[in-house]
């Protein structure tokens, strides 16, 4: 309905208990649900890294792509860390409940997006249910 009026709706990722405490909420969680309740077919998340690494800080070993269990794995594993370890939980979530990919990209590189969707090497990492 918005969309068809031409409004474009902007989601916060910020709540507010019952005493108007405001609290930040992984965007990352946001989207994934959001996605889920929409029947997404697929959900890209914009990062400042390129995808998902095997080992932090080393390019070479970025993959390209993932299953849902390899992603599962990484996470038990404790190969994933910091804030790749909440992106790769929703990740996994939003596999489970229905969604069929998602997406993580350097939302900082130039055509990033149109890389990743309209190229078999794509720029970042993909992870299938």
């Amino acid at each position: 309905m918005l969309l068809d009026q031409g409004y474009l709706p902007v989601i916060s990722s910020l709540g507010a208990d019952d005493e108007g405490m405001v609290f930040n909420i992984n965007a990352d969680t946001i989207a994934s649900e959001i996605a889920v309740q929409l029947e997404a077919e697929k959900l890209i998340l914009l990062s400042d890294v390129d995808g998902i690494y095997l080992r932090a800080d080393e390019p070479e070993t970025k993959l390209s792509r993932l299953s849902l269990d390899d992603a599962e794995s990484l996470v038990r594993e404790g190969a994933a860390t910091g804030g790749m370890i909440p992106k790769l939980q929703s990740i996994i979530d939003l596999l489970r409940r229905g969604v069929k990919s998602a997406h993580i990209i350097n939302g900082t590189s130039r055509n990033a997006l149109l890389a990743e969707v309209f190229t078999d090497q794509g720029t970042g990492t993909m992870i299938v249910a």
